[in-house]
């Protein structure tokens, strides 16, 4: 899978012994709890997100259109049911060293996050944080040939609409989604979690953005209004007559948090902006994503 790093990494933590024995020199160290955690940062395609996207909201829902699929991504309707509901991940890693063990493999993985970028002249950029249970190494196994061609998302093909209608006053978007998941560990005879669960309230409506100065949004937040949002990338391959790759997010339940007052300095004033997508009763989500590409159902 492309990618432009790699975090992930085994945290071995310390068991800490406070002991007053008579001599002046730390203890010996030994081994407590094991973690995998970290992250995996890349520009985005419309082939890749998709494996991604399936372990974040854990649902996808597939239809045939045209020559391509229709991938709609939603979140598990159940809020505190056993994270087990999520597909797990396992991720290979290899550094590039040739002996017989040589890659990394991190398993019983979970997407636990995913920060994402829109900004001028940049494709957009993720960065998916994942929590697991523990690492060990393998013989590197040859992936498969990734497919040619595939062209990124970039930001020239990015439109924006609220409450329905198209705005251009904003600058760049950082939206953030986030399953509050954390490992617990328990008396199992073991040093790696034994599950994973929610830590907290599922948090996948945030998003902010840097925009020139408007007093109607500013009015939006005193007052709470509630407005749907909607974020379209086209994608710049055809893959037949009259469909195009695309990725859509809608927030069909929104409202601004903060617009800042000041001033930003000579110039064009710009304030930053931040958003709170809310659950929807009749989706059963706070945000929804649609993808179209050239994967079909069963590859997700």
């Amino acid at each position: 899978m492309p990618f432009a790093r790699s975090s992930l990494s085994l945290a071995i933590e310390d068991l800490v012994d406070d002991s007053i024995t008579g001599y002046g020199d730390e203890p010996d160290r030994v081994a407590g709890s094991t973690k995998v955690g970290g992250g995996i940062e890349g520009n985005i395609d419309p082939l890749s997100i998709g494996f991604l996207l399936k372990g974040l909201f854990g649902t996808i829902a597939s239809s045939a259109v045209g020559s391509g699929f229709q991938h709609v991504f939603n979140v598990r309707s159940g809020d505190f049911t056993p994270i087990s509901t999520l597909p797990p991940y396992a991720f290979q890693v290899f550094q590039g060293e040739t002996g017989v063990s040589s890659a990394f493999q991190f398993i019983d993985c979970f997407i636990n996050q995913l920060d994402l970028t829109i900004a001028p002249n940049q494709y957009l950029r993720g960065t998916w944080s994942v929590v697991g249970k523990d690492a060990t190494l393998m013989t590197k196994a040859a992936p498969p040939a990734w497919p040619t061609g595939v062209k990124k998302f970039n930001w020239s093909t990015v439109s924006l609409s609220i409450a329905g209608a198209g705005v251009s006053r904003y600058r760049d978007l950082r939206l953030s989604f986030d399953n509050k998941i954390a490992g617990q560990d328990r008396l199992n005879a073991a040093k790696s979690p034994v599950s994973f669960f929610r830590d907290g309230f599922r948090a996948f409506g945030r998003f902010q953005g840097t925009m020139d100065v408007a007093q109607s949004d500013w009015l939006n937040m005193k007052n709470e209004t509630e407005q749907a949002v909607s974020i379209y990338v086209a994608g710049v391959t055809s893959i037949s007559s009259g469909v195009n790759e695309f990725l859509k997010i809608d927030y069909t339940r929104g409202k601004i948090l903060k617009v800042d007052e000041g001033i930003s300095g000579p110039g064009v004033v710009t304030v930053t902006v931040g958003w709170k997508g809310e659950f929807n009763v009749g989706s059963l989500t706070p945000v929804r994503v649609t993808l179209v590409n050239t994967m079909g159902s069963s590859i997700y």
